[in-house]
């Protein structure tokens, strides 16, 4: 029996340890995976990619567009900048384009969008479209922007490689590009809103590992204290022999110094036990691991969740700050191009005159009017996240402070933006050709794509430099949560165990006594 409870002993003592780290090996697969997961989903490659692609192809019309405008004399048209732009964004969808070639089964089905065949292109001199899918279609307007340049540089007729530019980049070409974008968006929304959901298994599977850790201990600490009830018993019964017999020989001693004197030969000893006789430290040794387990069932329902619902809030609110502004950035340039355009609409210059039978677009006021209505939403939406979320102070910079740039910046991003489609209002309400005033207002459009691009970067740092910072919390939280653990099991555990095998063992002293006596 002794050496039964020595070994269960062991086996508990080793048993809290194994599932202890268990548990905490958990806790730590639990972190990675869905540190991992947030990180993957921080990613905006493929929709800033999708954005850059959009915002090209719109500044490569409004380029062609000026080019073909130069010989208006009410027009400034500095054509060699001109020019520079459009080999500049050429360069720019180049790369865009070499990586959306190498996108093969990414989430949200985009490589199946890309590569259907859902886009118009009409030929020069031909009202017969063809059907062609995304990365076909931007070839088309590379390789035409490329000969169109060409053709520059020696002189030589373009009229066919504007017409057909522009008559592509107004078609439904952009269009279905934004209609990608705006899937995608959803798509990936949904995706990292379900994070927090989708990590709730994973903590239902860790609660119930730690159940079942609690269960087996019980277990097995209701089996030591079985087998300690028996061990006393055999101790106590042989207690009673030995205390009967010691006094049966007084008794006879006794008898033979008194001859003379009666004594009765028997005595029942007066010895009685406790009714229950217990394991001596079940309760504390129960109280202990009830007390880790529920440390473990504490951190894992609540701080774990905790961490992850906070980082996908976060990550959600900034992905959308992030999304919004990528909008703000096309819608400018046609929201430029349309300023324009309504104000040539009524001279020999206007487009619908160029392109002689317009089957692409509306009335160039009514394409100006959503465009900005577009960008007025937009800065409504920020405006309202920047109130009623808890937005950073470097958020908050980003769009409202002041800048030494651009005099329409100086008051700050969101200011900026506000003045340029009030800007813009005033010079199709006035219906004037006014050409320094439509050229600082162009100036201001593209000025607003680099500030764009910076903002960009410095969301998606904010981003990342947020997750890590929840991330580390983490870290340390774990690690302090895993010190505090293994203190109460090396403090209060195992040494109940080592008390216990030593009490064994007195025991063991005890009993190999009463059977010298025996002999």
């Amino acid at each position: 029996q002794i050496s039964d409870l020595k070994r269960q002993l062991n086996i508990t003592g080793v048993l809290s340890v194994v599932f202890l780290l268990a548990i905490l090996g958990g806790n730590v697969f639990l972190l990675m995976s869905s540190y991992s997961n947030i990180k993957d989903s921080e990613k905006s490659e493929n929709y800033l990619t999708l954005s850059d692609i959009h915002n090209c192809l719109f500044s490569l019309l409004d380029g062609t567009r000026k080019l073909q405008l130069e010989s208006d004399a009410d027009l400034y048209i500095d054509v060699s900048q001109e020019i520079s732009n459009i080999e500049l964004h050429v360069g720019m969808l180049q790369e865009t384009y070499s990586f959306l070639k190498q996108i093969k089964n990414e989430k949200c089905n985009l490589h199946s969008y890309l590569v259907a065949d859902q886009i118009q292109v009409y030929e020069y001199l031909s009202s017969a479209p063809r059907y062609v899918n995304v990365l076909d279609f931007v070839q088309s307007i590379l390789v035409n922007c490329e000969e169109l340049i060409s053709k520059r540089q020696q002189n030589l007729p373009t009229k066919q490689n504007e017409v057909f530019i522009q008559k592509n980049l107004l078609s439904g070409g952009p269009d279905y590009l934004k209609k990608i974008l705006h899937l995608f968006e959803d798509c990936e929304m949904a995706q990292v809103e379900q994070l927090s959901l989708n990590i709730l298994p994973w903590i239902v599977v860790e609660i119930s590992a730690i159940g079942l850790c609690l269960l087996v201990l019980v277990f097995y600490i209701t089996r030591v204290d079985t087998m300690f009830k028996k061990l006393w018993k055999s101790l106590m019964k042989h207690t009673r022999f030995n205390i009967h017999n010691h006094t049966q020989k007084l008794l006879q001693r006794l008898s033979m110094i008194h001859e003379n004197q009666e004594v009765k030969p028997e005595f029942e000893p007066k010895f009685k036990t406790k009714k229950k006789v217990r394991f001596t430290e079940k309760c504390k040794f129960l109280k202990v691991v009830i007390l880790v387990c529920g440390l473990c069932l504490v951190y894992t329902s609540s701080f774990v969740f905790l961490i992850e619902t906070l980082s996908v809030n976060q990550l959600v609110y900034e992905k959308s700050i992030l999304k919004k502004n990528t909008r703000l950035r096309y819608l400018s340039k046609e929201l430029s191009f349309w300023t324009r355009e309504s104000i040539l609409s009524n001279t020999d210059s206007s487009i619908e005159v160029f392109l002689q039978d317009n089957l692409f677009f509306s009335y160039p006021q009514l394409e100006f009017n959503s465009v900005r209505e577009s960008i007025t939403s937009n800065l409504n939406d920020i405006l309202f996240s920047m109130l009623h979320e808890n937005v950073s102070d470097g958020i908050k910079d980003i769009f409202f402070s002041k800048r030494n740039s651009w005099k329409v910046f100086s008051h700050g991003l969101y200011k900026g933006i506000q003045m340029i489609a009030t800007e813009s209002q005033n010079l199709v309400s006035s219906n004037k050709l006014e050409m320094e005033v439509l050229y600082e207002f162009d100036k201001s459009v593209y000025y607003l794509d680099e500030l764009l691009s910076q903002v960009f970067q410095s969301l998606q740092r904010e981003i990342s430099e947020k997750l890590d910072f929840y991330f580390n919390i983490f870290i340390w939280t774990t690690v302090l949560y895993s010190l505090v653990v293994f203190g109460v099991l090396l403090v209060l555990f195992l040494p109940l165990i080592k008390k216990e095998k030593l009490l064994m063992k007195h025991i063991l002293k005890l009993l190999k006594l009463f059977e010298r006596n025996k002999t």
